[in-house]
């Protein structure tokens, strides 16, 4: 998955990201940037290039003011077996 990381997002971040999505695989898009230190500009494109290249996908979309739950479903299920 690291190399994965590496290749989809292509960015000097993918050990940060690979660590944050590790330790909590459901997350909002907030709580990413504030756990990885991450410049928003760039961790807003990370998140869009995971979320196309399928490391993550969207269980919840944004409604209202409620924001969007992204999960890093191939972690998690592997936890669930």
């Amino acid at each position: 998955m690291k190399e994965k990381i590496r290749e989809v997002t292509q960015s000097q971040y993918s050990i940060k990201v690979l660590d944050t999505i590790f330790a909590s695989p459901l997350f909002k898009r907030s709580d990413f940037i504030e756990r990885t230190g991450i410049p928003k500009s760039s961790a807003e494109r990370i998140l869009k290039s995971m979320l196309g290249g399928g490391i993550l996908d969207t269980r919840r979309q944004a409604k209202g003011s409620q924001p969007a739950l992204l999960e890093f479903k191939s972690l998690l299920e592997v936890l669930n077996r």
